[in-house]
């Protein structure tokens, strides 16, 4: 099966799919056809998904929805641009369960997400100082008298 067949039938899968469901089963029986492939099948996967979220970003981006909602209106493609950002909101939604499936079936890793900070001075007593220190390390010029 070419590359690009395989991924027209995985944007199939992600766009045309009723429910989780239904994405979750057909993304199975595509998994065990292309059992022997993995690695390339993992690579068509990322790339789908990648050309859905690229698809949503640029719908989102268009230049006529910076405009205003009056001239829109005006325009008479108010409900053009509300049916452009929900179908941007649709791809994203789409793209996020092909990799959910897609990580649950074991053929793409986890994608790295962002670590929160939060808590993590917990408990740390910080000395003004320190801060103090910390300042004329930062900015040095401002603290240098030499100038």
């Amino acid at each position: 099966m070419a590359t690009e067949t395989l991924v027209d039938e995985l944007l199939e899968i992600a766009c045309g799919s009723a429910n989780a469901g239904e994405v979750e089963s057909r993304f199975q029986q595509l998994t065990m056809r292309h059992a022997a492939e993995r690695k390339r099948l993992a690579t068509e996967v990322t790339r789908s998904i990648q050309l859905l979220r690229i698809q949503a970003k640029g719908m989102e981006t268009h230049a006529l929805l910076k405009t205003s909602q009056r001239e829109l209106e005006r325009m008479n493609l108010g409900g053009w641009a509300d049916e452009t950002l929900g179908r941007a909101s649709d791809l994203r939604r789409e793209a996020d369960e092909l990799e959910r499936v897609a990580v649950a079936a074991g053929v793409i890793d986890p994608p790295d997400r962002p670590k929160s900070l939060y808590g993590i001075w917990k408990g740390v007593e910080v000395t003004e100082e320190e801060i103090e220190r910390a300042k004329r390390s930062l900015f040095k010029e401002a603290y240098d008298e030499s100038i």
